[in-house]
């Protein structure tokens, strides 16, 4: 139970409310089949408490890492890190350790070519059961946003996502 309510406030802490773009808005900009290809990166991080501290290969996610809530544990380690293709409305998959997959859709691309902002959905699945339901999140390019996982051996997964060119 103590678990259930870690996750459900490490996603409802991270994860801005659902939003959707105004197709009014000159502000937001439909992916076209001319903008340059993009792909979900994303860091499957395994946070615990043994006092290790943190990973080096991810020592530049120190700061947001040791803030609440992810300053619950004092130890991350990098699991894995890959990249996946988005397009606007396909959904990709990741397999993640433990049987589980993560699913991430772009919905939407707003702003001009130096401040991209793209609208996700992403969802966690564990034996074919959700673990995180579908949850909106909104990135700026090559920033990290992370959601807080199943239970990993004696800790929890955290995947740190964000989007970069393809």
């Amino acid at each position: 139970m103590k678990y259930l309510a870690m996750v459900s406030v490490l996603v409802l802490g991270l994860v801005s409310a659902p939003a959707v773009a105004d197709p009014a808005d000159p502000s937001v900009q439909r992916l076209a089949e001319t903008e340059a290809p993009v792909a979900g990166e994303v860091l499957i991080l395994y946070g615990h408490n043994s006092g290790k501290g943190i990973d080096q290969r991810i020592k530049h996610l120190d700061k947001q890492l040791q803030q609440p809530p992810f300053s619950m544990f004092d130890s991350y380690e990098l699991v894995d890190q890959s990249k996946v293709p988005l397009s606007k409305g396909k959904t990709s998959e990741l397999t993640l350790p433990q049987d589980g997959s993560l699913t991430l859709t772009l919905t939407s691309v707003a702003g001009d070519a130096t401040k991209k902002r793209y609208e996700l959905k992403a969802a966690v699945r564990r034996g074919g059961k959700d673990v995180i339901p579908m949850v909106t999140a909104k990135a700026s390019q090559g920033k990290f946003f992370f959601l807080a996982g199943p239970k990993y051996k004696d800790g929890v997964m955290v995947l740190g996502i964000r989007v970069v060119p393809r």
